[in-house]
């Protein structure tokens, strides 16, 4: 049984509404002062290049690779950036680990208590302050020396699926070679 007019045009309607309210809610295109607080999407795509600047200037004063909590701050990194960059967060772990010889390196985020039982020495150095309601607004920045096992296993250790890592397993990394 064909639809009606009156039924096409009722669903052109809410099938507009609804791609408008899908694109608005999942892609980060609103100006940054309409970006609502709780928009995960739109705040942690927001100062990417403010970010970059602040993780890249670390990284020379310090002559570290950056490490970072989760993928979404090691693309900033890698898109506006020119340090080395890494993430153990989800599948950015697979693009690699720190080389074996690294004994330093810069970590964006996490919690000093945390990162302790993986490095000797943990020195926050910077805070991320963007200016812009960013989700990374008042990051903290680490130097991280004296990794307590080798990249290898520590590596696999820091492996996570969430966005943050509250030390919590995750259960094993994927079965994939992480060569640094």
């Amino acid at each position: 049984m064909p639809c009606s007019s009156g039924a096409r045009w009722f669903s052109a309607r809410l099938y507009a509404v609804s791609a408008l309210v899908a694109v608005v809610a999942t892609l980060p295109v609103l100006p940054v002062g309409l970006i609502p607080r709780f928009d995960l999407v739109g705040t942690g795509s927001v100062g990417w290049p403010e970010l970059t600047a602040i993780v890249e200037r670390n990284a020379r004063e310090h002559a570290a690779p950056v490490i970072a909590e989760d993928y979404w701050v090691a693309s900033a990194v890698h898109h506006y950036g020119r340090t080395e960059v890494h993430s153990a967060s989800r599948g950015y772990w697979a693009f690699g680990r720190p080389a074996e010889h690294v004994r330093s390196a810069i970590y964006v985020g996490g919690r000093r208590d945390f990162l302790l039982r993986h490095f000797g020495s943990v020195r926050r150095v910077d805070t991320v302050r963007t200016g812009l309601p960013s989700l990374y607004e008042g990051t903290p920045v680490w130097v991280v020396s004296e990794p307590r096992r080798p990249w290898e296993l520590l590596w696999r250790d820091l492996w996570h699926i969430g966005l943050r890592h509250d030390g919590t397993p995750s259960g094993a990394p994927p079965a994939v070679a992480a060569d640094g």
